[in-house]
């Protein structure tokens, strides 16, 4: 379909987008240029991303036919995406759109319509010189609120933080709310504004990262006024992450990004301030994208080794140093690449052939990394037989990674439940699962209660019919082991 002339393509009825695997155009028909407009240029960023099959979505518009999407996974890695009306795919009502486009607590768009906000800003920017700036705006202290005063109070602060959002920004501007603490806005047309509103009160003499970093500097005062909940007065201040497009990104994704760098900029340095993406942060995000790729080549090429001693498992990567032609980085710096890069299911496949290849130095007993329990990541490689895979406890707290789990372990996944120092922390995970083994690591000189609680774990684990593990200290000393009870397993890292 990628090599189809372009005269077979444009005689589709159909509007059709051929697009690579991070969803930029490849190609586009003439039916498709027409709905989507700049979006289906070549080199542009779609957003709306759907899984391979059929899809039918409802118009935005009242009275206007539906779309039956077909989603077509190329074996180039390639996504084929094929938008054909329907009419007994019919626009519902207004509810039905506003759950779609919008978020039930603030009122906000939410990111399904911000999405193509960002995506337009980020075109106009460019094709008319119409500088836009990208606010990410997260609350320093919600956590504490919920802990403390409850959901509900939360919740209190959330809508009344995007209404302060709102009444500190041009009526033009958007304002919406990404998930969570997390908001974002958007500020049009910065190079053509001269002198903003009652509200913005901008000067038109500043540059635009200027203007942006008004309008963010104004945002953190609103922020610094206590909430009003109740008959309580909550402190809650903001971060907030500026990026400018097309100064510091000409794509809709780099542009999100760019502003996310600045976010986690401002929040090291302790919250309650802006911080723009400036040339320092540039630098730093080249490198960090030349490192993914040098990591990505490495994995391919089975370049990856290990310095001073072989890897057992993933949790080598805290002790060692990992090293490829040209890198050389500690372990966690590693896990972090193949975090946000989206390696997983590379690093995963290299991981077990290395593995297989020091079979006499290395463990089967392997620790369970928490991404590949997320939703969409192919876990099929777990399910070989042979291989323990330590799931830690605290993981089965996230829904969607208990969910994905449950279903390895339908399919024949082997797993291990590891436990903290404190033994099990929740009866509910065995009632619900069934682990091959129960593992409890030891402190190299435990306590009387340590003991008891061992002991209280190995009765949980022997009334569910699950082997008991105890992980010692590879300094551990005899009179320790004398206090275990022979019938448990010991294994020594």
């Amino acid at each position: 379909m990628v090599n189809t002339p372009d005269w077979l393509l444009d005689s589709f009825p159909f509007a059709v987008l051929i697009l690579d695997g991070q969803h930029y155009v490849q190609r586009s028909n003439q039916e498709a240029r027409r709905f989507f407009g700049n979006q289906a240029d070549k080199g542009s960023h779609f957003a709306q991303r759907l899984n391979a099959g059929q899809h039918r979505l409802p118009s935005p518009e009242a009275g206007s036919n539906g779309w039956v999407v077909d989603v077509v996974e190329a074996p180039d890695k390639h996504w084929l995406y094929i938008f054909r009306e329907d009419a007994q795919v019919a626009w519902v009502s207004e509810d039905t759109e506003r759950m779609a486009f919008e978020d039930p607590l603030t009122g906000l768009p939410n990111w399904n319509i911000l999405a193509q906000f960002v995506d337009h800003s980020c075109s106009q920017a460019q094709r008319y010189s119409r500088s836009s700036a990208l606010l990410r705006v997260d609350l320093d202290h919600l956590r504490h609120v919920n802990l403390e005063l409850g959901r509900s109070a939360g919740d209190e602060v959330l809508i009344q933080a995007a209404q302060r959002l709102q009444n500190n920004v041009r009526s033009s501007d958007i304002v919406g709310r990404l998930e969570g603490d997390s908001f974002l806005v958007l500020l049009t047309e910065l190079t053509n504004d001269r002198g903003g509103n009652a509200r913005g009160g901008d000067s038109g003499h500043l540059p635009v990262r200027g203007r942006a970093a008004v309008v963010a500097n104004r945002l953190i005062a609103a922020f610094r006024q206590p909430f009003a909940v109740a008959d309580a007065q909550i402190k809650c201040s903001a971060s907030i992450g500026v990026a400018v497009c097309p100064e510091d990104a000409r794509l809709a994704n780099e542009w999100m990004e760019t502003a996310e760098m600045a976010l986690v900029q401002a929040k090291e340095k302790g919250g309650d301030s802006c911080e723009l993406y400036a040339e320092a942060l540039k630098q730093s995000h080249q490198l960090k994208k030349d490192r993914h790729a040098a990591l990505e080549e490495a994995l391919r090429n089975n370049q990856l080794q290990f310095r001073w001693l072989p890897a057992m498992g993933p949790e080598a990567l805290e002790h060692y140093w990992p090293e490829w032609p040209e890198q050389t980085m500690a372990g966690p710096e590693v896990l972090d690449l193949v975090d946000s890069a989206g390696l997983h299911g590379l690093w995963a496949k290299w991981e077990k052939a290395y593995l297989e290849s020091h079979k006499g130095e290395a463990t089967r007993l392997a620790p369970l990394a928490s991404a590949w329990l997320n939703p969409g990541v192919d876990t099929a490689f777990l399910l070989e037989s042979g291989w323990l895979w330590e799931v830690d406890e605290g993981l089965l707290h996230h829904r969607y990674r208990l969910e994905s789990l449950l279903h390895l372990q339908e399919k024949g996944l082997n797993w291990v439940l590891k436990c903290g120092h404190r033994g099990l922390q929740s009866l509910a995970v065995l009632g619900k699962l069934q682990p091959k083994m129960l593992k409890v690591p030891i402190p190299a000189k435990p306590s009387l209660e340590h003991i008891r609680l061992l002991t209280a774990t190995a009765c949980v684990a022997e009334a569910f019919k699950v082997e008991f593990l105890v992980s010692l200290p590879k300094d551990a000393e005899p009179p320790l082991v004398a206090k275990l009870n022979p019938r448990w397993l010991v294994r020594t890292p």
